[in-house]
């Protein structure tokens, strides 16, 4: 096919062909592909062209989810293959463009979501260690992430604090002392704290 016209529009190039089809492709990949009017595209130069312009405009939408939010290695992936589901073969060439940049690193994104959940929503290392396997973190990682984050952080004065809230709550229950404990142990539990730890947070209320 011989390309009759090529029309810039915003961020794209449409091609034309002189059989009367034409394609649309990102207007830098149709620079980097030096396409000129005139041009003989066959059929296995047009694959290629077209395969070009798919990888780019995976890699837009993958810089776009990241500029959203951070994500996960598995969460990334995941969303490309839903929206791509005609190109996985590109998938992974995606995702390892990413990781030369520097913009996408589980260990990073584990540290950060750890942080962001330990000050946003105070929860406890075994929650923590389960959303941050939910979102597909390979379990060293978690490992190595969390057992170092249950050393610096105190999670004990965290447990304590939401103890004493939940207690507030409920001490004019009438509840006896056996069902207060149940009522705030099963509160910490469920935000993901250990039973040694809160065994220590009923210490400190003295239950």
């Amino acid at each position: 096919m011989r390309i009759l016209r090529l029309q810039k529009k915003i961020k794209n190039v449409v091609i034309s062909f002189d059989d009367g089809s034409s394609v649309k492709i990102r207007y830098d990949v149709a620079v980097k592909s030096g396409l000129r009017k005139g041009d003989d595209l066959n059929e296995e130069k047009l694959t290629l062209l077209l395969n070009e312009n798919t990888k780019y405009l995976m890699k837009e939408s993958a810089l776009r989810y990241l500029s959203n939010r951070a994500h996960s290695i598995f969460e990334l992936r995941t969303k490309l293959r839903r929206k791509y589901p005609e190109s996985q073969e590109f998938i992974e060439e995606t995702l390892n463009y990413l990781r030369t940049l520097d913009l996408l690193n589980d260990k990073t994104f584990a540290q950060n979501f750890a942080e962001l959940k330990f000050r946003v929503n105070k929860i406890g290392p075994v929650k923590l260690r389960a959303e941050l396997i939910r979102k597909g973190v390979k379990h060293e990682i978690v490992d190595e992430v969390v057992n170092k984050f249950y050393i610096e952080k105190d999670f004990t004065s965290v447990a304590l604090v939401l103890a004493k809230k939940k207690l507030s709550q409920i001490e004019n229950l009438n509840l006896s002392e056996e069902k207060i404990k149940n009522r705030i142990f099963g509160f910490l539990k469920n935000r993901g704290f250990t039973n040694d730890l809160i065994y220590r947070v009923f210490r400190e209320l003295e239950l």
